[in-house]
């Protein structure tokens, strides 16, 4: 499909490169302007000898965080609950470790402080997650609010336990009714019912942990039981170009049909609630929103986590995947972007592929500042 790119000479560049250097075999890309497609492409192979195609279901990574943001802020908005809400009034067993004080806010800005909770392991049912969670003490000298760190799962399990407490049913049900088809994201699912005819590694391309220029699938997220593991935000899994659309939305290009979104809480989401704080986490400075990473309002060096370039606006909302994958929109220039490469080749050698990447699409679009 290189015909495509035609107008992306950068863009395709950039992405050859990483398949020359071995950073990934194959990508998937998304790019529009004022809702208009501009590219929706894929390029290189989703395994050895096989080519990436637009329609592949990738494994998506906390690129996916956002739609549990977003279907929780429906919820709230329906149910008039204000986001400084202490999660212990809608999950009472919370409390439990010095968490009193713990909101809504604090878990949409990582900034809750009971990290080690996303050691505990995935493979535990639903309600044993949720219950050591709970379980799970403040971090010492951690004063919510006050200081951030990236939580990579744990908060994320509570807010889909919220979403099931508000809507009376399952976290996945509700994100595909209330987000994915009335979007148009008919190819994407949060995770694959033991009872559906997809459940087969088969269906679904192999991500590769390529640390090291080894290509090496990751044997745990590409079988059978992570497939059917219900975990919020993370374990999405659909062709790119699906999350294109969720950003479109946003942007208020091609509202839904159904939809619940309203202007104010999707500006409420997507604005910036934290700035300028260190996450002990991701060891950089990194802005948030509800659930959204925020572009830093400093031109700032390219060491910096998690943003979208240099040239994207102080406005720009989105989020990314552990090593592969990148979505945003640039309210600024009506743009959104999604990508995502099916090679994780390290921190270090992602971010310098990610800003390369992102800054490519904006030269290619002359948006470049």
């Amino acid at each position: 499909m290189l015909q495509e790119f035609s107008t992306f000479q950068h863009t395709r560049q950039t992405f050859e490169n990483g398949i020359i250097e071995g950073l990934h075999l194959g990508a998937q890309i998304y790019i529009s302007v004022r809702g208009q497609t501009q590219l929706d492409t894929s390029l290189g192979q989703s395994s050895p000898n096989v080519s990436m195609e637009i329609h592949d279901r990738l494994l998506w990574l906390s690129v996916g965080k956002p739609l549990t943001a977003i279907g929780l802020g429906i919820l709230l908005e329906k149910k008039s609950i204000p986001v400084h809400t202490p999660v212990r009034e809608l999950i009472p067993e919370f409390s439990l470790g010095g968490k009193e004080s713990v909101t809504l806010h604090h878990l949409l800005t990582h900034t809750g402080g009971f990290r080690t909770a996303d050691q505990l392991d995935e493979k535990l049912p639903w309600d044993e997650m949720i219950e050591s969670i709970c379980g799970t003490p403040l971090e010492n000298s951690w004063i919510p609010g006050e200081k951030a760190g990236y939580h990579i799962a744990c908060s994320w399990y509570l807010l889909g336990e919220i979403i099931q407490r508000l809507s009376g049913g399952s976290f996945t049900e509700f994100i595909h009714r209330e987000l994915l088809r009335p979007m148009g994201m008919s190819e994407t699912e949060l995770n694959i019912p033991t009872t559906s005819p997809d459940l087969s590694i088969a269906n679904f391309p192999s991500l590769y942990n390529t640390w090291g220029g080894e290509q090496k699938a990751h044997n745990e997220w590409n079988s059978i039981d992570f497939l059917q593991r219900q975990r919020p935000g993370s374990n999405v899994r659909g062709p790119i170009r699906d999350l294109g659309r969720f950003y479109e939305s946003l942007l208020g290009y091609g509202e839904p049909k159904g939809s619940t979104l309203s202007k104010s809480m999707i500006q409420q989401f997507t604005s910036r609630h934290r700035a300028g704080l260190y996450d002990h986490t991701l060891k950089g400075q990194v802005d948030g929103g509800y659930g959204f990473l925020i572009q830093p309002l400093q031109k700032g060096p390219l060491s910096l986590p998690y943003t979208y370039g240099i040239h994207a606006s102080p406005e720009t909302f989105g989020h990314s995947g552990n090593q592969c994958s990148c979505a945003f929109a640039d309210p600024k220039n009506n743009l959104v972007v999604a990508w995502i490469c099916n090679g994780r080749p390290g921190e270090i050698l992602h971010q310098k592929r990610a800003n390369a990447i992102n800054d490519a699409i904006y030269h290619d679009l002359e948006m470049a500042s």
